[in-house]
């Protein structure tokens, strides 16, 4: 089931009582990016080929643990993404990727 944006208005019911359908959580998600910080979104732009924590940690220099907990604010911040949605996020938003 999609979950409903918690930061945009509900849509209003039409004439016929019948409410508009909700869009994509991803979709959701990528108008709301700029409550990303410039790590969380560094973080998001080393995710689009699955890679691990661990992957993450190592490519960014960084600690695993740190990792995690960007990922788990992104998660939060765009919506209760899934760990899937996140990495589908970051393919269609990349600019820079770890090599």
């Amino acid at each position: 089931m999609l979950r409903q944006c918690p930061h945009c208005r509900p849509e209003p019911a039409g004439a016929d009582g019948t409410r508009a359908a909700r869009i994509n959580p991803v979709t959701t998600a990528l108008r709301h990016l700029d409550a990303l910080t410039d790590r969380e979104i560094e973080v998001l732009s080393a995710m689009p080929g699955g890679e691990s924590n661990t992957d993450l940690a190592e490519c960014l220099g960084i600690t695993e643990r740190t990792v995690k907990f960007h990922v788990t604010n992104m998660r939060e911040k765009l919506g209760g993404l899934s760990r899937a949605q996140l990495h589908l996020l970051a393919l269609l938003t990349v600019y820079e990727r770890c090599a």
